[in-house]
């Protein structure tokens, strides 16, 4: 979802350059820490823990 709202803030004049550059990078680290928060850390149904 994040991706996706980058790519709308590419679209938008006032937020290229380095606001973009650590928009791309929040997004990055919410992707990393959704993975293996979910995965790993959190048991349950949709979790890969213990594999």
């Amino acid at each position: 979802m994040l991706y996706a709202a980058y790519l709308h803030v590419q679209a938008t004049p006032n937020w290229r350059g380095s606001k973009a550059s650590w928009f791309a990078i929040a997004s990055y680290t919410a992707f990393i820490l959704n993975f293996f928060g979910v995965n790993m850390w959190i048991p349950g149904l949709h979790s890969y823990a213990g594999v």
